[in-house]
């Protein structure tokens, strides 16, 4: 479930009364995870010029 409060543009000031204490959330995320493989490749001289082009590419845009 979602709080959600309302805030106003005024700061209301603290009465003595208040005391301001720590808000602890406890959240956990619990997933499930698969590792996948890959098929089967060959390395031909066209894949590698490929994957060369890839990372030069991804090393420009980083460089920028």
């Amino acid at each position: 479930s979602v709080i959600a409060e309302e805030t106003s543009a005024e700061p209301s000031p603290p009465s003595p009364t208040d005391k301001q204490e720590p808000v602890v959330v406890n959240k956990i995320l619990m997933i499930d995870t698969e590792n996948v493989t890959h098929d089967d490749y060959e390395q031909t001289p066209e894949l590698k010029a490929i994957t060369a082009e890839l990372v030069k590419t991804i090393r420009d845009i980083v460089a920028l």
